[in-house]
């Protein structure tokens, strides 16, 4: 189903605004409400589904979008980094471990 700038199912949103920057700050504003929308703005009684007017109303606030998508890209590139140091860490206790028991 589609409405204006925004398209959805049962399950998912889909958008795209006017620049990437827009749309990656958005995304992670939404992400951020993602409990609300899924506890307020699912309705029915047996299968659930979002309510279209419910998400009409969201209001996303106008800001420096550029500014804030660069923020998350690096927040996101942090993670992915501590991450993959992370996963190295678990491989070498890992390693150690089975060196311990031969």
């Amino acid at each position: 189903m589609t409405n204006d700038k925004f398209a959805y199912t049962d399950h998912c949103i889909c958008f795209k605004c006017e620049d990437d920057f827009e749309t990656i700050a958005v995304a992670n504003y939404l992400q951020m409400l993602k409990r609300k929308i899924t506890y307020i703005g699912f309705t029915g009684t047996g299968l659930k589904n979002i309510d279209r007017q419910y998400l009409g109303m969201i209001k996303i606030p106008v800001l420096n979008y550029k500014k804030i998508a660069n923020s998350f890209i690096n927040l996101d590139n942090a993670i992915s980094k501590l991450e993959y140091k992370l996963e190295a860490v678990i491989r070498l206790k890992k390693s150690l471990l089975n060196q311990m028991f031969i």
